[in-house]
């Protein structure tokens, strides 16, 4: 229920925005009135414009050869096998009623993802997904039918620390070319060191070693000015147009028909509702209809599903004819999230890097360091001002500067969010002096610590089960998260 709700108000929410304001013409707005699907393409400009000028500072002229011939390697390695890490796959069709048993219950039937990826081995006779991407882009995406060219999914629920997560199952052609875009994604983010989904060895140790070379510095004293900037509805705030401005400022130019057309399909997700729900919505078709709900966006969906008017008119766009459905514009999917979404964040945080370091030189010889991790929705930030500890009294004036000046840089950082289309959360913290979180590692000078409230809630997870050898899968799958979190063998 709560995941529907999620993604329902994000499509209310983005079908009641201004479209040029969805589109990228968001300047004219004030940041704090802006919502997360609103966006200012001067940034994303800007941020593709960064990214050539810093593989052009890294790898010359030819970085254009060198990243298409990474992301070549990259797609050639991809094997069947690695379609098929996911177990499921989803075998919906919008089309077609679901069937219901005999007492009236409606069921869906499934199968296994490794059964659908043989039948598409069979079909097109290649041994690897790249050669096998072409037909299944025809097939997808450039379909004469035009009802055809959508992303059928249907969902669940994961329970995370944050709330219950949405979990898409796609089918299996559409798994195939989620993962070719991944791979492409992942080998942009390989560029960036500070990106620790595709560097994850640098998650600690990047910032241990900036903050390491400042320490042993005995000639200088050092100040650490640090933000933790979490954002928050990343999944429905990340959307196909924001991806795609980058791409096509930032990317080789081969690359941008292969994105335009398979990137447009995620602006027309056909979203199963759940079966639970479907049910609950089908007990109540033969009673006479009364208010059941004093959520009204859950009054418009029973509206809907019984062929009522509903009190937002965009509700009859979202939920299908049948009420079997959801037709959904808004975000881009929880199984194509992590590296383009990555790619996105890492860019806008290198150009406001670069951005800030212009503006401390043009304000006088600042000694500065700065570095950033980025791993999809979660960010961090630090920077260390350094003056020497025998420094003259303008020095000192000029060091206070700097750091107001940093201060103010990172205040200001939900209004730069905003203006690149995401929305910080509420645990984001600004302007902290020594401390810093990323990933749920607390950074404290060169200390670096793990919350012990993992283990309390490893061990408090325990289950039903009917028979003792469940029982005992479940004791030591527990103990695992709990040694995997810090804690000591003994336990």
């Amino acid at each position: 229920m709560r995941l529907i709700e999620k993604i329902l108000k994000s499509e209310i929410e983005l079908y009641n925005s201004d479209p040029k304001h969805r589109l990228g013409n968001a300047r004219a707005i004030s940041w704090k009135k802006s919502n997360g699907h609103s966006f200012d393409s001067d940034h994303i400009v800007a941020a593709g414009a960064y990214f050539k000028e810093y593989m052009i500072e890294k790898y010359g002229n030819c970085w254009q050869k060198n990243l298409s011939e990474n992301i070549n390697t990259n797609l050639s390695k991809l094997k069947w096998v690695d379609v098929g890490t996911c177990q499921a796959t989803s075998i919906y069709n919008p089309d077609v009623p679901l069937d219901t048993t005999s007492k009236g219950e409606i069921v869906a039937k499934g199968k296994r993802l490794i059964e659908e990826i043989v039948k598409i081995v069979e079909k097109t006779q290649f041994y690897k997904p790249i050669l096998a991407l072409r037909t299944i882009v025809r097939g997808l995406c450039e379909n004469p039918e035009s009802n055809k060219n959508r992303a059928v999914v249907h969902i669940f629920g994961k329970k995370q620390h944050g709330g219950d997560r949405e979990i898409y199952v796609m089918n299996a052609e559409l798994r195939v070319m989620q993962l070719c875009i991944e791979t492409i994604f992942r080998t942009c983010c390989s560029y960036f060191p500070m990106e620790t989904l595709s560097h994850p060895e640098n998650k600690i140790q990047f910032a241990k070693h900036h903050i390491y070379e400042a320490v042993v510095d005995s000639t200088k004293d050092s100040l650490f000015i640090m933000e933790s900037a979490d954002k928050t509805k990343w999944s429905q705030n990340l959307s196909v147009d924001k991806i795609m401005s980058l791409v096509l400022c930032a990317l080789p130019s081969y690359l941008h028909p292969f994105f335009a057309c398979t990137l447009r399909i995620w602006t027309n997700k056909i979203i199963r509702l759940p079966l639970e729900f479907l049910n609950n919505m089908r007990k109540t078709e033969t009673k006479t209809y009364e208010q059941t709900f004093e959520n009204q966006l859950w009054e418009d969906v029973i509206r809907c599903h019984k062929g009522l008017e509903p009190t937002e008119p965009c509700m009859k766009e979202i939920i299908g004819t049948d009420g079997q459905f959801m037709k959904v514009m808004s975000g881009f999917m929880q199984g194509v999230l992590h590296f383009s979404s990555s790619f996105y964040h890492a860019s806008m945080i290198n150009m406001r890097d670069y951005l800030f370091k212009k503006l401390i030189a043009k304000r006088g010889n600042t000694d500065l360091v700065s570095f950033n991790l980025v791993s999809s929705d979660d960010s961090s930030r630090g920077c260390i001002l350094k003056s020497s500890k025998e420094g003259s009294k303008e020095g000192k004036e000029h060091l206070e500067k700097a750091f107001i000046t940093t201060l103010a840089e990172m205040c200001a950082s939900p209004g730069f969010a905003s203006r690149c289309g995401m929305s910080s959360s509420v645990k984001s913290t600004f302007g902290t002096i020594g401390l810093m979180e990323f990933n749920s590692n607390w950074f404290v000078g060169l200390t670096v610590i793990n919350p012990t409230i993992k283990f309390v809630l490893c061990c408090t997870k325990m289950v039903e089960v009917e028979s003792f050898y469940e029982r005992q899968e479940c004791l030591t799958n527990l103990l695992s998260q709990v040694t995997e979190n810090g804690a000591h063998f003994c336990v």
